[in-house]
């Protein structure tokens, strides 16, 4: 229990520094797109317009899944 807890307190600025990390699944991205391109996707076209939100995304990467 000690050693649990002291495994958390000692994560703290981890969790701090992605309290405000999103994760957007289940869009497909254009072959090809560029990580600035898929920013401006997701600011312009998905948070601003679609969701009517105020958030900005500044960085972004893709995860693919690869299906065996």
């Amino acid at each position: 229990m000690v050693s649990q807890a002291l495994e958390t307190l000692a994560d703290v600025p981890k969790q701090e520094e992605c309290k405000f990390n999103l994760c957007f699944t289940s869009f497909v991205a254009k072959e090809g797109e560029i990580d600035k391109e898929l920013v401006e996707w997701l600011n312009t076209k998905l948070l601003q317009g679609h969701m009517k939100l105020r958030a900005k995304v500044v960085v972004a990467t893709r995860h693919r899944h690869v299906i065996v």
